[in-house]
């Protein structure tokens, strides 16, 4: 199943983390990106959540560090069409993985913005993200 025929709806905006750290020296020629994706289920509701962590890093010393979900309402019908019976588990296929993933990259670059708007830190952008490179299998999530 692809991620065209799973109906869902952005359904809520978390930042769980943000901060930067100001009493480093940035030296521009050694600034990194590191990112890490995360998915969790809320089975009652029919909930998927993406969550993204971005650290900025110059020397490898976090200056700005990111951390935000956005929670997906998952159709009912759709939500059935995920369930592996036999494994007891919801299966994202790695479209909708992807698909989501790009959604909650996109949202966090405006929270970026958003929180460091007129200051030293809002020249520094997340560039654009191939997220297929990061996420290339399915997620299979245990059901309770």
């Amino acid at each position: 199943m692809n991620s065209d025929t799973i109906k869902f709806a952005l359904r809520k905006i978390s930042t769980l983390q943000f901060a930067t750290i100001e009493n480093i020296q940035i030296q521009e020629n050694t600034i990194n990106l590191n990112f890490e994706f995360g998915f969790g289920i809320n089975e009652e509701g029919k909930i998927i959540g993406c969550s993204v962590k971005f650290d900025f890093l110059s020397n490898a010393t976090p200056f700005i560090i990111l951390n935000a979900v956005c929670d997906f309402a998952i159709e009912p019908e759709s939500w059935e069409s995920l369930i592996d019976k036999g494994k007891n588990a919801l299966v994202l296929p790695v479209s909708l993985v992807t698909h989501l993933a790009t959604i909650t990259t996109g949202t966090s670059r405006g929270i970026l913005h958003a929180k460091t708007e007129n200051t030293v830190f809002n020249k520094y952008f997340l560039p654009t993200i191939n997220v297929a490179d990061a996420l290339k299998s399915e997620i299979m999530i245990p059901l309770l």
